[in-house]
């Protein structure tokens, strides 16, 4: 579609050195085969699948009243949410329709925001529209994360093969921060559907 300006993440352009083609799809860009979909099927039911989402909307949000506003403002309960937590919400209009459906990681100092890359503008708003006095800053990460969705029944045992017996200290709906391939990483767990799990590895992006 003319007009429409996409994302590039550094994996992308990996991939398409290696000679893979994206296709565009509702405003994304995709590869929609590496190969055998047979094999891809195979890894995502009996193996491991691993999926670029690094064009997701990710807000970082800071201040000492981004919890409890956001408590107020979404639907899920946030206020309490601890450090080192991933808590879900949904960010809803006066109408009561839905803006996007988020992620919170909760940093300490800090708080990511992942949605949908298409809702990123409208979310960002809508947190600031009723900031007064809260001490709430909100800003785009500006892609400067890559983010990587780990997901099928063999996750645990491929996240040990690269991080160690460390996942194992992960528990639902956490999040740690970790060493990995000498980047400070993060990586994150939660419950999809028992006993399934997806991780979340993010890295800064670094520019050399």
């Amino acid at each position: 579609m003319a007009g429409i300006e996409f994302t590039t993440t550094p994996l992308m352009q990996y991939f398409e050195s290696l000679g893979y083609n994206y296709d565009s799809v509702e405003e994304r860009r995709i590869i929609k085969s590496f190969g055998s979909m047979e094999s891809e099927i195979n890894s995502l039911y009996k193996g491991v699948a691993l999926r670029d989402i690094s064009d997701s909307g990710i807000l970082i949000l800071s201040g000492k009243d981004v919890l409890d506003y956001l408590h107020r403002i979404s639907t899920n309960v946030l206020k309490d949410t601890p450090e080192g937590a991933v808590a879900h919400t949904i960010f809803t209009n006066e109408k009561g329709k839905i803006i996007d459906s988020s992620l919170l990681m909760n940093f300490g100092d800090y708080q990511l925001l992942i949605g949908s890359n298409k809702h990123e503008y409208k979310v960002m708003k809508w947190i600031e529209k009723y900031v007064i006095t809260d001490d709430v800053k909100v800003n785009s990460s500006e892609n400067k994360y890559v983010l990587l969705e780990l997901l099928g029944p063999q996750t645990d045992s491929f996240v040990t093969l690269i991080c160690g017996n460390m996942v194992n200290e992960i528990g639902i709906n956490r999040f740690k921060s970790i060493n990995l391939f000498r980047l400070d990483s993060v990586l994150s767990g939660y419950k999809i559907k028992i006993p399934e799990q997806i991780f979340f590895v993010s890295f800064p992006l670094l520019n050399s």
